[in-house]
Formats: C-alpha cells, structure tokens, sequence
C-alpha cells in the first residue's frame, strides 16, 4: 500500500431521494408553498469560493464542445494537514451539482465539518454551475447535456486538479454501498417510530383513513378549511401528499440544530412535530408567518428544475415503501414509471 494508504478522498454523494416524476412513491406536486428561502449575508460555516474552468463536453469533439463554463466549490481547509483525507460533496445533478444553492447545502451538511477536525481534512462541496446561465433549461439542446456521464467527468476533473494541487495524486476514491430500494423510507419512519410508537401508528393509519373520508361530500371544502389551503383543493390526494412531504422532509432534516435547508425549522424536528402534533404547521409555517398555504400549483424554491429531465431520461431511481414503513406499502412499478 505505501503511502497511498495515507490519502483518501471520500465522495459523500448526499441522495435526497425524490423526483417529480414518481408520485407514488414521493408526492411531489409542482409546488412547494411560498417560502423562499433567502441566503443569509453572512455564512454561517466558514469557506471559500472558487470556480474551475470546465468543458462543455468531454466526449466529442464538435465545435461547441470545446466551451468553457465555470464550475463553482466551496472549501474549507480549517483543519488542513498534509497527507488527510479529501472530503468532498458531490450532490447528485449535473447543471447544479446538487439540487440548488450550495451554501445552503455546505451550511446545513454538518456531519463533515463534524468529522473534519478528527482526520484533519479540507472540506469540497461543488455548487450550482449553468453552462448556458438562464437558458440551461431552455431546451432538449442545452438539456442534452445533463447526463451522468459528464455529471461523472465534471467531478473527476476538477478533482484531479485538486489531488495534484495537494500532492496527493494516489488517493483512491471510496463509495458508499447503494441503499435498498426501501432503505428512504424506512428511514424516515424509524424517525418517527423512535420519537414516538404512538405517533408512528397514527401517521400509518391516517393515509388509509384519509381515503375514505375522499367519498364524503364536501369533503373538499373541509379539507380546505382545516390545512388553510389559499384555493379549494380540487383532489384529496394533494391533502396527502401535503402531509407526506411534511412527513419526508422533517425527518430528513432532523438535524441537532435549526436548519432553514427545505423549510425553517426548530432543533429536533420531529420530536417537535410530534410535540405540536401538526406537522404540516410545523413543517410548513415554523416561522408563523404563512396565513394560507399555496397546497396546489405553487413554486418550487430549492433549484431542483432538472430532476424530472433526469428522471425521464436516465435516473430512474426505484423506491419502495416497505411494511416496516409508516407509509401504504408500495412495490416499484417499471413499466408505470416509463409511461
């Protein structure tokens, strides 16, 4: 082994397990309410900002792929030695290098800044980059280019320049183990199960007692009154997948400190939600600023626009919920998916 031993550059691809296009098994509506999640003028983790100059396209050799587009990261070489560990955040998504603004990312990804001390490591965490700016989205073109492939080499660059910058051109690259298919889900619910047994029962039961409430007459109003929804829902489905994602996106930032990563939100926050015992108001309104709640057709503010682009396209990602989830049981539908 030599001194290889010595270096390692871990990749802590962070998965946040949802797409638009699978609504069984994470409702997402286009939506998101009207919080807009403002960056704060001073950071709250110290790094610095830098930008590399990466290629368009690493596999052919046409005219256009030669242009260039700056990749933004952030580092943070508090605890740098010589010969650490490289800990670098990856996200999953080309044009974004993760979901969306990478400070918030680095702010709220306290499990490196948590261990860096410990291996005496720099911290990289690669931020939103646009090759074509606001017209990366515009269409199937500039969408082209969205691929795990050059996501893949948009990493392996720019790190081999990091490597040989630090002298530390043998340091193998390491991934985690890929989680089964139930893996999110169980998760989640073992959250709530660990907070709270009773809780945990009355989240299970609620989906299957919300649809047959669906039947009633009126039903639609009530539903409107009691989630203070802005407009009469037109389906009690958006109801649950209102919950759901109140349900999913607690537990994912359930963090020992306040975090405004999805939503502003307290330490702890599904032992709260459990105390308060209104998660969509915990979740949705922490702040007690929201009067009514856009649970249909509103805005989407984490930056996520390329997820259904590569969910339709390459990242077929097949999730299930399990009977240990708290959620109906679900198994993967392929052939559902693809149409």
């Amino acid at each position: 082994m030599g001194t290889s031993s010595n270096f390692f550059v871990v990749f802590l691809t962070i998965v946040v397990l949802v797409t638009t296009a699978f609504a069984t098994y994470l409702p997402r509506p286009t939506y998101q309410n009207q919080f807009v999640l403002k960056e704060s003028k001073k950071t709250q983790k110290p790094y610095k900002t830098h930008y590399f100059p990466q290629l368009l396209d690493h596999f052919t050799f046409t005219p256009e792929s030669s242009k260039v587009f700056y990749q933004k990261y952030l580092v943070n070489d508090t605890y740098w030695e010589k010969k650490p560990p490289i800990f670098v955040y990856t996200g999953k998504f080309v044009y974004t290098s993760n979901e969306g603004n990478i400070e918030l990312f680095a702010d709220n990804t306290g499990f490196m800044f948590d261990i860096a001390p410990k291996f005496r490591a720099p911290l990289v965490f690669y931020g939103k980059s646009l090759p074509f700016g606001k017209n990366s989205y515009k269409s199937a073109k500039t969408l082209g280019y969205l691929n795990s492939q050059q996501a893949l080499a948009d990493f392996a660059v720019p790190i081999r320049s990091l490597k040989q910058n630090l002298s530390s051109e043998e340091s193998p690259v390491v991934f985690d183990e890929i989680t089964p298919w139930s893996g999110f889900y169980d998760a989640v619910s073992q959250d709530f199960k660990e907070a709270s047994l009773n809780c945990y029962e009355v989240i299970k039961g609620s989906e299957a007692e919300l649809e047959a409430m669906s039947a009633q007459k009126g039903i639609l109003a009530a539903l409107s009154r009691i989630f203070k929804s802005c407009k009469v829902l037109q389906s009690a489905d958006s109801a649950r997948d209102w919950l759901w994602i109140a349900f999913v996106y607690t537990a994912m930032v359930n963090y020992p400190i306040k975090a405004n990563f999805m939503m502003p939100l307290p330490t702890y926050s599904v032992e709260e939600l459990i105390r308060a015992f209104a998660a969509a108001i915990l979740y949705y309104n922490y702040t007690g600023s929201e009067k009514s709640f856009h649970i249909e057709n509103g805005t989407e503010d984490h930056g996520s626009d390329c997820r259904g682009w590569q969910a339709c396209t390459e990242m077929v990602m097949p999730m299930t919920c399990s009977n240990k989830s708290m959620f109906t049981p679900s198994p993967f539908d392929y052939k559902g998916v693809s149409e």
